[in-house]
């Protein structure tokens, strides 16, 4: 029963899962899982907040499944549920103390006076660091379309479809994105741009 579902599509296990078969659930969350955590943590830039509201979507997903349109692709379908989950939840959430930690997060310096080692695993870190650092200070939306599509390798259109903007906007971001990225880590010394 698991190679027959090895080689069935997303939109096919879902169908499967709907039906009640947990091998074809299994599978759902362990190709699904990683994509949707990646995307709420850029939505909601705290790593425990991404992770509760992944579980949560998944703890309920046998029950989304009967509103999933079967013409449409499973996972732009799914990351359109978690990104509504995720604005929910900052509409709920107390934004006090986080508003404090990502003004401190935003400000904070990044210790770039190391020297210039290619392959140095310390440097490697630093490098991951930057990156991270300079994401985070891009506007979430900016964030978002330049995950999925750079990370994710998400097309455009499904971007659209899932984030709800004209392709022509998401185009915007994600090039809006690549400027900041790139004003950020010119002349950091591990970084090569």
């Amino acid at each position: 029963m698991n190679e027959e579902l090895q080689s069935l599509s997303l939109e096919e296990l879902a169908g499967k899962a709907r039906e009640g078969n947990i091998a074809a659930f299994e599978r759902l969350y362990r190709l699904l899982f990683p994509l949707v955590l990646k995307c709420l943590l850029a939505v909601t830039r705290n790593h425990q907040d991404a992770e509760d509201l992944t579980q949560d979507l998944f703890s309920h997903l046998v029950k989304l499944l009967y509103s999933y349109d079967s013409q449409r692709p499973l996972k732009s379908w799914l990351l359109a549920v978690a990104l509504n989950a995720a604005r929910n939840y900052k509409k709920r959430e107390s934004s006090g103390l986080k508003k404090v930690f990502e003004k401190a997060r935003a400000e904070g310096i990044v210790n770039t006076s190391g020297k210039d080692n290619p392959g140095n695993p310390l440097i490697e870190k630093e490098r991951n660091e930057l990156m991270l650092s300079a994401l985070r200070k891009l506007p979430s939306l900016d964030e978002l379309c330049f995950i999925l599509h750079h990370v994710e390798k998400l097309k455009i259109r499904e971007i659209s479809e899932i984030i709800g903007l004209p392709e022509t906007k998401v185009v915007s971001r994600i090039r809006a994105a690549k400027r900041s990225l790139k004003r950020q880590l010119e002349g950091r010394s591990s970084w090569n741009v």
